[in-house]
C-alpha cells in the first residue's frame, strides 16, 4: 500500500518542484516585466499629458498619482495575494485615504482613467506573484480569452460572409430619375 502511493507521490512531487523552478525562474520573470512595463507605459503617458498642458505637474492630482504609480513599480516584487490580505485585515484599510479621497474629487477623467487602470495592472501583479493563484486560475482565463478570441474571429468570418453574399445576390436595380 505504501510503494503504491509512494509511486504515485514521487512523480508528482517531482513535476510540481519542476513546475514550480519553471514558473519562478522563468514564467514570472516575464509576467512581472510586462506588467511592470505597464506601469511605466501609465507613468509615461501622465507625464505626457503634464508636457502637453492638459494636467499641471504642480497640483496634488498629478504628483499623488506620479508617486503612486512609482511606488507601485518599486514595491512590485512584493505585491502578492497574502501580503493584500494582511494589509486588508488591518484597521486603517478600512475607510479609504484621505489623499485618495481628495484626488477622486478631481474633474479630470483622464487622471482617474489612468489610476483605475493602474489598479488593473495591481491586481495583475499580485496573480502574477502569487504561483499557485496563477496555475490554478491563471491558465483557465487565459483558455477562456483564447476561445473568445478564436470564436470572435470566427464570427466577423461569418458576418463578412453573410455582407458578401447578400451583396451578390442583391438584385440589381435600375433607378429612372424623372
Amino acid at each position: 500500500m505504501v510503494v503504491n502511493i509512494l509511486t504515485w507521490l514521487v512523480p508528482i512531487m517531482i513535476g510540481w518542484a519542476m513546475l514550480s523552478i519553471l514558473y519562478w525562474r522563468f514564467a514570472r520573470r516575464v509576467f512581472h516585466d510586462a506588467i511592470l512595463f505597464r506601469i511605466y507605459r501609465k507613468r509615461d503617458q501622465l507625464r505626457n499629458l503634464a508636457i502637453e498642458g492638459k494636467v499641471d505637474p504642480d497640483t496634488f492630482e498629478y504628483e499623488f498619482l506620479e508617486h503612486r504609480l512609482c511606488q507601485t513599480a518599486y514595491i512590485s516584487p512584493k505585491i502578492t495575494i497574502i501580503n493584500f490580505v494582511r494589509f486588508s485585515r488591518r484597521d486603517e484599510a478600512k475607510q479609504p485615504s484621505p489623499e485618495l479621497i481628495k484626488f477622486f474629487k478631481v474633474d479630470s477623467d483622464s487622471l482617474k482613467e489612468l489610476w483605475r487602470s493602474a489598479i488593473d495592472d495591481f491586481i495583475f501583479m499580485m496573480l502574477a506573484n502569487s504561483p499557485l493563484i496563477t496555475v490554478f486560475f491563471g491558465f483557465p482565463i487565459f483558455l477562456i480569452l483564447a476561445i473568445r478570441i478564436v470564436l470572435k474571429e470566427k464570427l466577423l468570418k461569418s458576418v463578412n460572409n453573410f455582407f458578401e453574399e447578400v451583396r451578390e445576390n442583391r438584385p440589381k436595380s435600375k433607378v429612372v430619375l424623372t
